[in-house]
C-alpha cells in the first residue's frame, strides 16, 4: 500500500516538515555553532556585569575594569574572526590573563547545556533572550546599541527568526557536537546550580518554550519517556491552562508530522497528539496544519470518519499547499486550491481502499489543475491514478506512466521520476515471456539513482525493497534477504527527526521478508527476535505498517501448527488472517484441508477459489500457482494423478512465463511425486535431478527436506532386485538422503514427517535384515510419538 501523499508534491507526506521561509537556508549558513557559543558569552557577560554590580560583597563574582577592558577586546577578536573550535575557544577563555570568573563561565555553560538538553526549544529560548539585550524595552548602559557587539547580536536575532524548523534542527544538532567534541577543558567546567533565569532582571526573565514543551516536543523521543522522567510543576498543573504561542505549535506540529510519516515510533502516542492539538487550537484555532496533523494521525489507527473530518476541516481554514525547494515552481508565493483538497481526499480513499470516491476526486483534482495549468499537481493526480485504477489495460497503463515520466523529466520532479520508475519496473515483470531480469533490474536502479541525488530517502528504500520483492517472485531467496538487510543498513537519520532513522512502509516489509527467510531457512528463534523487534517499532497493530510483520507473525505461526499437526491452532490463526487478508486465509484453509487430508472439503474450498482465477487483479501470479498445486495434490488425495498431471503443468506453465524459477521447481517436484506414483522412478529421478540443486540453493528446509525424501523413495523404487552390490550402493544412497531429510524436519519441528522418515528407515533397513539399526529407528521413532503425538490421517505413500 502507498501511503497517503500531503498538499506538497511528495509521496511521503504533507511538506510541513522543515518547510521553512524564503532565504532560511541562507540564514542557517550565517549561524554556526561558535557564533552562537559567542552571543551566549556576550549575553551571560552582560548580566552578569549588571547583577554584581551592586553587590561589593561577592568579590568572586566581579571583575576589575581591567579585566573587563582585556574581555571586551577577547570578545572584539572573537566576534569579528573566524569561527574557533571549541577547544580553541576554551585556551582563549581559561587564558590567565582574562581573570575571568568562574561563575561567569558556569553560567554560559548552563547556557550551552540548556541547548544540548532542549534541543530546538533550547535554541529558541537562547535566541529570543539574545534578542531581549537588544530590544528597546530593555535598557543596558554596558551595551551600546550601536556598538559592534549590539549588531552582532542582533544579526544573530534576524538570522534567527529566519529558520524554518529543519534548519534549527540541524543547527542545534551541529551545536551538540560542537559542545561534545569541546575537549576536557570544557567539561571540567562546573554547571552552575542556578536555574536558567534564576538571578536575571525581571527584564530578562522569560522563556519561549514551557519546560512541559519542551519536555515535548525536543527530549529524546520514546515511548518510556513520559512514563520516567520527572513532572515538572507546569506538567503537574491543569493541562487546559497551558498556553501555546505559534512557533511552539508549529515546531511541534512540524516534527509530530515528520515522525508519524517516517519513524511512527519516535512519534507522540494517538491519544497524546490528540491531547497537545486539541490544547494548541485552543490559543491557536486559525492553524490548519493542526487539523492536518490529526488527520494523518487518524490514519495510523485506520480512522476514516475522523481522518476525513480533520482533512477537511484543514482545508476550510486554508491550507498552505508549499511547493518542494528543488521544484522549479519554489518562487511562487504559496498557493489556496480545492484541487489539493482533491488529492488528499483521493489519496485517504486509496488508503482505504475505496477505487471508485478515488477515481472521482482524481477527476476533480485533475480538472482543477488543468484550468489553473499547475502541471506538478496535475502529474501527481495522474501518479495516483496508476495506483488506484485497477482495471486500467497495460498498454493503457504504459502509455500513461511513459507520459508520466517525460513530463515529470521536464518539471524535475524527482520523486515522481523515481516512483514512475518503480512501477515501470513492476509492468515489465509482470510484461510476461517479453520480460527479463535484466529490464526489471535497470528500472529499479534508475529510481535508487534518482533517489540518491536528491536525496529523498523514500526513493532510495523503497527501491531497494522492490529488488527485495522481485528476487523474492524470481525464488532468488538469498539476494532478496540480502536487499532487505542492505536497506535495514541504510544511514536515512536526519536532524529534522533528532536524528532517528526513516522506520516507515519499506522498513515494516523487510523485517517481514527477514523473518519469513529466517524461519524457511530454520531459525525459528530469530525469526521471532524479528518481529519482536517489528512489534517495537510499529506498535499499532491497526497501522498500516502494523499490519505488516502482524500478516507475517501469523504465517509463521500458521505453518509451525501445520508442522505440529495442531488444527485448532492453525484453523485459530486462519481467523486471526481474515480481517486482514482474507484472500490469504482462504488459501491458508485450503492448505491446512490438504494437511488434513480431508478431501470433500477441500474440494469445495477449491471451487470457491477457482472464480477468483478469471477475476483481473483478484488474484496474485503466486496465489494462482498456488492453487494449482492445491488441486493437484487434492487429486493425489484421491489417485487420480492423470488429472494432477493437468494441474501441474498448468503451474509449470504460469511460472515459466513469469520467470518464477523457485515454483517451477516446486511444481516439478510434485511432478516427480506423482510420476513416482504411477510407476515411472527414473522419470522422476531425472525431474529432481533438475530441480533439487535450484531447491537446495534457496534453501528452505521444509522443502529442501522433502526433496531429500522423495529421492529415497525413487532410487528406492529403482534399485535392481536381488541381493546385489549395486542395489547396496543405492540403497546406501537412499539412506544419505534420508539422514537429510531427517536433520532438516528435525531443524524446523515438523515432528510428523520425521516419523515419515523413520518409518521409511525402519522398513529400509528391515528390507536389508539390518535388525540392530532397525530397532535403533524404531525406538526413535516411539520416543518422538510419546513426546509430540501428530494427529493426520493422510497417508504416506500419497502425499509428498
Amino acid at each position: 500500500s502507498i501511503r497517503v501523499p500531503g498538499a506538497a508534491p511528495s509521496r511521503s507526506g504533507s511538506g510541513l516538515a522543515g518547510a521553512g521561509v524564503s532565504g532560511s537556508c541562507r540564514a542557517f549558513e550565517c549561524l554556526t555553532p561558535f557564533k552562537v557559543s559567542v552571543g551566549l558569552l556576550l549575553r551571560n557577560y552582560c548580566v552578569h556585569v549588571r547583577g554584581f554590580e551592586n553587590e561589593p560583597d561577592n568579590e568572586e563574582h566581579l571583575m576589575s575594569a581591567r579585566q573587563r577592558t582585556k574581555f571586551c577586546l577577547l570578545l572584539l577578536r572573537l566576534t569579528q574572526g573566524s569561527d574557533l573550535p571549541l577547544k580553541s575557544l576554551m585556551r582563549e577563555l581559561l587564558d590567565p590573563a582574562h581573570g575571568l570568573p568562574p561563575s561567569l563561565l558556569s553560567w554560559w555553560k548552563s547556557s550551552l547545556s540548556a541547548i544540548q538538553d532542549k534541543g530546538v526549544c533550547g535554541l529558541m529560548d537562547a535566541l529570543a533572550h539574545l534578542a531581549l539585550i537588544v530590544s528597546e524595552d530593555v535598557q543596558y548602559p554596558i551595551l551600546g546599541r550601536a556598538s559592534v557587539f549590539a549588531m552582532f547580536l542582533r544579526r544573530i536575532t534576524i538570522y534567527g527568526d529566519r529558520l524554518g524548523f529543519s534548519e534549527a534542527a540541524s543547527l542545534t544538532a551541529n551545536i551538540v557536537d560542537y559542545i561534545r567534541y569541546g575537549g576536557p577543558a570544557y567539561h571540567q567546567i562546573p554547571t552552575s546550580t542556578l536555574g536558567e533565569t534564576d538571578g536575571l532582571p525581571e527584564d530578562l526573565e522569560m522563556s519561549l518554550c514551557s519546560s512541559e514543551v519542551a519536555k515535548i516536543n525536543h527530549a529524546p523521543i520514546s515511548i518510556l519517556a513520559e512514563e520516567s522522567a520527572p513532572l515538572s510543576p507546569l506538567s503537574r498543573a491543569d493541562p487546559a491552562s497551558v498556553v501555546h504561542t505559534r512557533r511552539q505549535a508549529e515546531f511541534y506540529i512540524a516534527q509530530q508530522v515528520e515522525l508519524v510519516q517516517n519513524a511512527e515510533i519516535h512519534a507522540d502516542p494517538v491519544r497524546v497528539i490528540e491531547d497537545k492539538v486539541e490544547r494548541i487550537l485552543k490559543s491557536n484555532s486559525d492553524l490548519a496544519e493542526a487539523y492536518f496533523l490529526l488527520y494523518l494521525n487518524a490514519l495510523r489507527c485506520n480512522d476514516f470518519c475522523g481522518a476525513r473530518a480533520n482533512l477537511n476541516r484543514a482545508f476550510e481554514i486554508g491550507f498552505p499547499c508549499h511547493r518542494s525547494s528543488s521544484s522549479v515552481y519554489a518562487g511562487e508565493d504559496l498557493i489556496r486550491d480545492p484541487r489539493y483538497a482533491a488529492l488528499n481526499l483521493a489519496g485517504l480513499h486509496a488508503h482505504f481502499g475505496h477505487t471508485q470516491p478515488a477515481l472521482t476526486a482524481l477527476q476533480e483534482c485533475t480538472t482543477s489543475a488543468q484550468e489553473a495549468n499547475d502541471l506538478p499537481c496535475l502529474q501527481h493526480a495522474l501518479a495516483w491514478r496508476l495506483t488506484v485504477d485497477k482495471n486500467m489495460s497495460g498498454p493503457d497503463r504504459m502509455s500513461l506512466l511513459q507520459s508520466l515520466l517525460d513530463k515529470s523529466l521536464v518539471l524535475q520532479i524527482p520523486s515522481l521520476i523515481g516512483f514512475g520508475y518503480q512501477n515501470l519496473s513492476k509492468i515489465i515483470a509482470y510484461g510476461g515471456d517479453k520480460a527479463t531480469p535484466y529490464e526489471v533490474c535497470r528500472k529499479i536502479s534508475h529510481a535508487e539513482q534518482m533517489g540518491e541525488q536528491s536525496e529523498v530517502p523514500d526513493l532510495l528504500t523503497g527501491s531497494m525493497w522492490e529488488k527485495s520483492v522481485f528476487w523474492a517472485a524470481l525464488g532468488q531467496g538469498y539476494l532478496s534477504a540480502q536487499a532487505s538487510q542492505l536497506l535495514l543498513l541504510l544511514d536515512t537519520s536526519s536532524p529534522s527527526r533528532d536524528g532517528h532513522f526513516i522506520v516507515s512502509e519499506n522498513v515494516a516489509c523487510s523485517l517481514a521478508t527477514m523473518a519469513r527467510n529466517l524461519f524457511d531457512t530454520g531459525h525459528g528463534k530469530a525469526a521471532d527476535q524479528v518481529i519482536a523487534l517489528a512489534k517495537h517499532l510499529f506498535p499499532n497493530h491497526s497501522s498500516p505498517n502494523g499490519t505488516r510483520w502482524r500478516t507475517c507473525q501469523i504465517e509463521i505461526e500458521f505453518r509451525r501448527s501445520l508442522y505440529e499437526t495442531n488444527w485448532v491452532s492453525a484453523h485459530k490463526w486462519i481467523l486471526a488472517m481474515e480481517p486482514l487478508d482474507s484472500v490469504n486465509a482462504i488459501f491458508m484453509s485450503a492448505e491446512l484441508l490438504v494437511w488434513r487430508g480431508n478431501v470433500q472439503s477441500l474440494g469445495s474450498k477449491l471451487d470457491t477459489i477457482s472464480p477468483m482465477m478469471d477475476e483481473e487483479g483478484k488474484l496474485s501470479a503466486f496465489q494462482k500457482i498456488r492453487y494449482h498445486i492445491y488441486r493437484s495434490e487434492w487429486y493425489c488425495l484421491m489417485a487420480s494423478y492423470s488429472y494432477a498431471f493437468e494441474s501441474l503443468l498448468s503451474a509449470i506453465n504460469l511460472s515459466v512465463s513469469l520467470k518464477y524459477e523457485y515454483m517451477e521447481k516446486l511444481a516439478k517436484l510434485h511432478l516427480a511425486h506423482v510420476q513416482l506414483q504411477i510407476g515411472l522412478p527414473l522419470d522422476a529421478l531425472d525431474a529432481l535431478e533438475s530441480t533439487m540443486p535450484i531447491l537446495l540453493r534457496h534453501d528452505i528446509v521444509f522443502e529442501s527436506s522433502r526433496a531429500f525424501l522423495l529421492l529415497a523413495k525413487g532410487l528406492v523404487a529403482s534399485a535392481p532386485k536381488g541381493q546385489t552390490e549395486e542395489r547396496r550402493i543405492v540403497l546406501s544412497k537412499a539412506m544419505s538422503s534420508l539422514q537429510k531429510a531427517l536433520k532438516g524436519f528435525k531443524q524446523i519441528q515438523a515432528y510428523h514427517r520425521v516419523k515419515d522418515v523413520l518409518y521409511t528407515m525402519a522398513r529400509l533397513f528391515h528390507a536389508q535384515d539390518l535388525i540392530k539399526e532397525r530397532n535403533q529407528v524404531s525406538a526413535e521413532f516411539r520416543k518422538i510419538e510419546e513426546q509430540h503425538p501428530t494427529f493426520i490421517s493422510t497417508k504416506v505413500a500419497l502425499m509428498l
